[in-house]
């Protein structure tokens, strides 16, 4: 049995639709791309371990499937095929949907004067919005 490609297509389709629309409704990114942020004196964190926080969660979410590699490559019909189908997976997915989630919030922040990181609370303030 083969699976629908329908679903990924339908997401792909949102993902666009919304970056596109909260661009358009803000006229533009919010203050999150130009605006600097200050680690606050009190902090027990300076700005050197923040940024190595930073890169260990960036590799930190990739490191599940690098360590599911072998079983990916033992269920892969070639090697060409499992190392296009980690990088696209990896690399290019997790990119992009990390920039789309990134300019939407960013772009939000300007249409709601707030940043809501999590959907449901951006659906909620969307909805109190017409």
């Amino acid at each position: 049995s083969t699976l629908s490609p329908f679903p990924n297509q339908a997401c792909l389709a949102n993902y666009i639709h919304l970056v596109i629309w909260s661009l358009a409704v803000a006229k533009g990114v919010g203050p999150v791309f130009t605006k600097g942020s200050d680690v606050p004196s009190t902090s027990r964190w300076n700005t050197s371990w923040l940024i190595l926080a930073g890169i260990n969660q960036a590799i930190g979410q990739k490191a599940a499937g690098m360590t599911n590699g072998s079983d990916f490559s033992r269920y892969a019909k070639s090697k060409k095929g499992y190392v296009i189908g980690t990088i696209s997976c990896l690399w290019l997915t997790g990119t992009m949907v990390s920039f789309v989630g990134l300019v939407t919030t960013a772009a939000c922040q300007k249409i709601y004067g707030e940043i809501y990181w999590n959907r449901k609370s951006f659906a909620r303030a969307e909805e109190g919005r017409n």
